[in-house]
């Protein structure tokens, strides 16, 4: 059901932004995310952050937040265009 409440919102959007915002919502709602992040590559190969859903114990907010180029390498870069989702389990984690 919270898959069909999720794509029903997604048609309602009139924009890129409105899109990203809806996409960020549904998936922290529906998988329970601490946190969802919907990142767009530029041309120069620099990022930032378009939408952002946080639960109240992740405090810093990335949204608005650009990247360098250097901060992607260009696989990982690639690997996020193809792929178009990544996802860290654990952020404290040791690897």
């Amino acid at each position: 059901e919270a898959a069909r409440t999720a794509a029903a919102s997604l048609e309602s959007c009139n924009n890129d932004t409105e899109l990203s915002q809806h996409v960020a919502w549904d998936v922290f709602k529906i998988f329970g995310y601490d946190r969802v992040l919907v990142m767009k590559f530029l041309e120069d190969n620099t990022s930032y952050v378009v939408a952002e859903r946080r639960s109240k114990v992740v405090k810093d907010a990335y949204l608005n937040n650009h990247w360098p180029a250097s901060d992607t390498p260009s696989s990982a870069r690639a690997r996020h265009m193809k792929k178009m989702s990544s996802v860290v389990v654990d952020a404290l984690d040791p690897p």
